[in-house]
Order: C-alpha cells, then structure tokens, then sequence
C-alpha cells in the first residue's frame, strides 16, 4: 500500500544567501623569528636612528577581519570533528492548517492542544501546509555543506510501508519513495536524497514542501511525523540520532490518532 507514492508536486525554493562579508588587510603582515613585524605596505621606512634599535617596529596597513566566523572563510570545516570554526547547522518544520481548509476554522475542544489537526471532513478539503527552514552549511566552506533528508512516517503498522522520503529531481519536482524500515532507509541514503548538498547555492533554505499545500483526502488517517534531518550521505546512520547534524519532528493528526483496520473507515475523505 502506497498512500503518499502518488504526489507529484512543483516545490519553489525561496532561498535566502548568506550576507557573508569578507575582510581584507591592505598589508599582508609577517612575524619573524624574532619577533619584530615587518609590514609590505606602501610606507616601509627602516627606523635606523641613534638609538640603534634594529628591532623596531614598521606598521603601514590596517587589517580588517570580519569574515565568517572571524575567519574570512580561510579556516574552512576539516570534516573529522576538529574544525576550530565549526557549523551551526539548524532544521526546523513547521505544519499549519491552510485557510479554508477543513483543520482551519476548529474550536479548541474540536481539536487536540499540542499538534496540527484535520477532522477529515467529507464536506470539506482536507489539507496542510509543512513549511521547512533549514541551514545546511556555508558555501563557502565546501566542506561544511551537508544533505538534507525529507521523511513522511506513521506508527500505525496496519498501513504496511511507513516510511514516505522525499526525492527531489529535476526542476524541483519532488517524489515520495515508500520504505518499509530505517534499515531500509540506509540502504538509499545515496539515492534518496531531498536536497543534496551539490544542488544547494546557499546554504539557509525557507520553503514549503510539495508547493504551497499538501492534499491529505486519500491518506490513511492516525498519527503522521515530518521529519527533516541534515547530515552527510557518507556518514549518516538513520538508527543512530548521533550522525545528523540537525533534525526537527512536527506531527499531524488525520481524523483520529489510529486505525481502526477497517479500511473504509480508515481513510481521511
């Protein structure tokens, strides 16, 4: 049973680039061994006066840093775990209902307190918004740069695969691949990639998944999770939290929190 397989959607990334400032010395300064500056800026007099201070000082450009990090991206990320400047990487999902849409208009005690909600009402579009913000490394800084993963995932078992990941391919079109484990799931983490990070300019996305909203009559109602990872393809273990760099869970609850086995009733219409 495939209840996510068939979304096709166009999903627009609004990328925001990082405002990244480089600084610039107008010397390149140099310490010798014993431990006087020498400057190759335009004013390099000697100080060869009485006093017969060979060690004295000659200073004729101001340095400015104030690249990324402090580094002006000089000391990028040495990818073993000892990179002095290392990422703040960042995942955050976020479900919301779409106005007019059926989960949209509830009265509190219509609707549980801590997570989104669609009453699968026959008499209205059942549908949801998940919006994705995420940083998932800094240009550049090439070796920062990490994967990002899209997974659509049940507990309830009586839906057979449970695992739905994100696929984006070519123009932004974005599939869904249907998974029956995390072992599984490891077995395709090379190919089922929702933005690897070869196709990522910026580094800092902000965008919705599958377009604007997410259809959900035809979907199999209970509990479902949206999670996002940020890791690296090479490394990544989805049994093992320890190997993503960053993660965030939202849940929305289809009709009821589970199944009842019966599958006409079992489908959010």
């Amino acid at each position: 049973m495939k209840p996510w397989a068939w979304l096709v959607a166009m999903a627009v990334i609004s990328q925001a680039a990082f405002a990244q400032t480089t600084g610039s010395g107008t010397g390149s300064n140099q310490t010798s061994s014993s431990g006087s500056t020498a400057s190759s800026g335009n004013n390099t007099g000697t100080n060869t006066g009485s006093t017969g201070n060979a060690g004295s000082t000659t200073n004729t450009g101001n340095t400015s840093n104030t690249g990324s990090s402090g580094s002006s991206g000089s000391n990028p990320s040495q990818g073993d775990g000892t990179d002095p400047f290392p990422y703040d990487y960042r995942m955050q999902v976020r479900i919301t209902m779409p106005a007019g849409s059926a989960g949209a208009s509830l009265r509190p005690n219509q609707q549980p307190s801590a997570s989104p909600f669609t009453p699968c009402d026959a008499q209205k579009i059942d549908s949801v918004s998940i919006r994705l913000d995420y940083s998932a490394g800094d240009p550049t800084r090439s070796t920062t740069m990490r994967d990002v993963y899209v997974i659509l995932y049940t507990p309830n078992a009586q839906v057979g695969q449970q695992y739905h990941v994100g696929v984006r391919g070519p123009a932004a079109m974005q599939t869904f691949q249907v998974l029956s484990s995390p072992a599984e799931l490891n077995q395709h983490k090379r190919d089922y990639i929702y933005l690897r990070k070869e196709l990522n300019p910026s580094g800092i996305v902000s965008e919705n998944l599958v377009a604007s909203l997410l259809p959900v009559d035809g979907v199999p109602m209970g509990t479902w999770q949206v999670i996002g990872i940020v890791a690296d393809r090479n490394y990544v273990d989805f049994t093992n939290p320890d190997t993503w760099d960053a993660w965030d869970v939202a849940t929305v609850v289809l009709g009821r929190p589970w199944l009842t086995g019966q599958w006409l009733q079992d489908e959010c219409r």
